[in-house]
C-alpha cells in the first residue's frame, strides 16, 4: 500500500474525539477501522454489505470497541439511531445516485446535533465499477448540500503505487452545525 492511500483514514481519524459514537459504512476487511478510527474514539459500528470482508474484518481486526455487521446501508437500519462521526470512504461512487441519495438522508437524520460526516472518493474516471463519476470537488459538495448545512472538502492528487496512474482523490467533511468542523480549520470547497 502506497501511503498516500492512507490519507483516508488520516483525515477521518483526524475528526475523531475519545467520546465519540463512529459509524464506518462499507467497512471492508475491517483494516482502517481497526488501525485509524478504533483508537481514537469510544465505540465503532462498522457495516458492510459483503459477507466475506465482515468475515475477515471479525478474523483479523478486532478490538473491544469494535461490532462488525453484515449491513446494507441503503435497505437496512443503521445499527444505533444517532453517531457523532459518520465514515464513508471510497464507496459513494459504487452506489447508484438514488441509492446514494438514500444513504446521505440516513446519515444526515442519524448524525447528532454537531457530528460530523466524513470521507473519500476517487475524482473522475476511474474503474469500471463505477456508477457515479465526480469530475471535481464542487461536483460532489452539490451532491451533499442538499443534505448537510455545511460541506468542506478538498482533493489530493498522487500516483497509485507501482503504476503510471494518478488519483485525484477527494476528501470531505459535512455537518449540520458549524461548530466541530470551523475547530478543524479546513476551507470550503474549491473546484478542481
Amino acid at each position: 500500500m502506497h501511503p498516500y492511500q492512507l490519507f483516508r483514514a488520516f483525515y477521518a481519524a483526524e475528526v475523531l474525539q475519545p467520546e465519540d459514537i463512529v459509524l464506518d459504512i462499507g467497512c471492508g476487511d475491517g483494516f482502517f477501522t481497526n488501525h485509524f478510527l478504533s483508537a481514537q474514539c469510544a465505540e465503532v459500528d462498522a457495516i458492510d454489505i459483503d459477507p466475506d470482508a465482515i468475515r475477515e474484518a471479525k478474523r483479523n481486526n478486532t478490538k473491544a470497541n469494535i461490532t462488525y455487521y453484515l449491513r446494507d446501508a441503503v435497505n437496512e437500519p443503521f445499527p444505533r439511531k444517532t453517531y457523532d462521526v459518520i465514515v464513508w470512504n471510497g464507496a459513494i461512487g459504487h452506489f447508484a445516485i438514488a441509492d446514494a441519495r438514500i444513504v446521505l438522508q440516513k446519515i444526515a437524520t442519524a448524525l447528532s446535533p454537531n457530528g460530523i460526516f466524513a470521507g473519500s472518493e476517487s475524482l473522475g474516471r476511474e474503474g469500471s465499477d463505477h456508477l457515479q463519476i465526480f469530475e471535481t470537488t464542487r461536483d460532489l459538495t452539490e451532491f451533499f448540500r442538499p443534505h448537510f448545512a455545511d460541506v468542506c472538502a478538498k482533493a489530493l492528487r498522487y500516483p497509485v503505487y507501482n503504476t503510471t496512474f494518478v488519483r485525484n482523490e477527494a476528501y470531505w467533511r459535512c455537518s449540520n452545525s458549524t461548530g466541530r468542523l470551523a475547530k478543524l480549520n479546513w476551507l470550503h470547497a474549491e473546484a478542481r
